[in-house]
């Protein structure tokens, strides 16, 4: 788990890549809350995250951060909330 796990694991062990996403707004209220940001704060944390994220794995990987090919699942946690999110990676894990 981890920046770039997929790709630098990817001949060592058997992976299975998720990738977590969210609704902006959805993202915005839990930075907000989780960092205790205001809202023009919280907007900014979140897209200096998010370019750092891109930039460090475009770099070091042949891949673009984010698309879902690169994925075995892409999961919006905004859909199903955190909790559940975790509950349906550690189930579909099991199946593997």
């Amino acid at each position: 788990m981890g920046r770039c796990a997929d790709y630098i694991l990817k001949d060592k062990f058997k992976l299975f890549n998720i990738f977590l996403c969210g609704e902006y707004e959805e993202r915005v209220k839990r930075i907000k809350n989780v960092y205790k940001l205001d809202t023009e704060a919280s907007v900014q944390k979140i897209k200096r995250m998010d370019k750092a994220r891109a930039n460090h794995y475009n770099h070091f990987t042949d891949n673009m951060w984010g698309k879902a090919e690169n994925y075995d699942i892409v999961l919006n946690t905004t859909t199903f909330g955190i909790d559940k999110s975790a509950e349906i990676i550690a189930e579909l894990y099991k199946n593997i």
